[in-house]
Parts: C-alpha cells; sequence; structure tokens
C-alpha cells in the first residue's frame, strides 16, 4: 500500500508541474520587454509635392532647404521643411529635417540621400530616419523612403527646384502611444 501511496503522490506532484509549467511560462514572458508587434508600427503610403532652394556653396558642399506639403497614411496632411549639404563630388546629401502634421505632432528626421545619374539628373532617392518627434509621435522610431522627380536637373543651380514624390515607410511607436494610433491623421 506505501508504494500506491508513493506512486499517487509522485503522479500527484507530476501534475501539479504540469499544470504549473504553463502558467510559469506566460508569467516569465510577461516580465520581459515588449518586442514591437504589428499593431505598433504604422505603415505609411503618400505623395507630397516641395521644392528645394540652394543656398551657400563652400567646397565640396552645396547647402540647400527643402519646403513641401503632402498627404499619407496615418499622418494626414503635413508639412515638412528642413536643411541639407550635398557632397558634389559623390551626389550624397545628409540633413535635418522636421515633419508636422495639421494635428501639431511633429516627427523628427534626419536623412540620407543620393542622386540617380540616369542622364537627366532629375531623379533622388531620400531615406529619412525618424530620430522622434512630439505628441503622438514622442519616442517614435523608424524610416520613411521618398522617391523625388524634380522640374529642373539637380546639377542646375535653379531656385526654387520644384518636385513630386512618393514615400512609404514605418513609424514605430513608443510604447505608450501604441493604442492610440487610430487617431492620427486628418
Amino acid at each position: 500500500m506505501k508504494t500506491k501511496t508513493y506512486n499517487d503522490r509522485k503522479i500527484m506532484i507530476k501534475l501539479n508541474w504540469t499544470a504549473a509549467g504553463p502558467a510559469l511560462t506566460v508569467l516569465a514572458l510577461l516580465l520581459l520587454p515588449r518586442p514591437v508587434l504589428a499593431e505598433d508600427q504604422l505603415r505609411l503610403k503618400g505623395q507630397e509635392t516641395g521644392a528645394v532652394f540652394p543656398g551657400a556653396f563652400q567646397f565640396p558642399f552645396h547647402y540647400e532647404s527643402l519646403a513641401a506639403t503632402g498627404n499619407a497614411s496615418h499622418l494626414g496632411h503635413y508639412t515638412l521643411t528642413g536643411n541639407f549639404a550635398v557632397d558634389v563630388r559623390v551626389g550624397m546629401s545628409t540633413g535635418v529635417f522636421t515633419l508636422s502634421t495639421r494635428r501639431g505632432d511633429e516627427l523628427f528626421l534626419t536623412e540620407a540621400g543620393h542622386g540617380v545619374a540616369i542622364g537627366d539628373f532629375i531623379h533622388k532617392v531620400s531615406v529619412y530616419t525618424i530620430t522622434g518627434g512630439t505628441g503622438h509621435f514622442e519616442g517614435a522610431t523608424g524610416s520613411i523612403t521618398t522617391s523625388l522627380t524634380f522640374d529642373f536637373p539637380l546639377n542646375q543651380d535653379i531656385s526654387p527646384n520644384p518636385y513630386v514624390a512618393e514615400l512609404s515607410g514605418i513609424i514605430v511607436l513608443a510604447e505608450e502611444d501604441c493604442d492610440r494610433h487610430n487617431s492620427f491623421g486628418d
């Protein structure tokens, strides 16, 4: 009879661990840092129109500014302003920009871009890195890629040089703003 009691106890202990195992696993996962979930990411797609305004030239850099308006998913109507420098030796540009929504929320961006020399010098691809923001975008990260087509070749000093652009990207929201992402834009 003792053997049976021992076996019953062994079975009962085994059942307790079997029931506790999944519960402990769930608890451990809840305590780990939360990974970025699909709901934390806003996929952007939109269009903008704007112009580049050439500024000072100090070899090898040509300093320029940009002003644009656009409309994109999760942003609604926005304005984009910034300053950048083009290294004329290699056609690469770097700069800092602010994207402001109609609601007053802002995204802070850094840019790295290059002119695509296909003979006409009217195309440029820019990649913006999201480094933060204000309002709903406080603590945001991500990236936006724009494909710009200018009215005049980039190697001419025409001011302003109007452009149209297609953009796409992803905004990764800070954790506290994830539940409010559907209220962005207009």
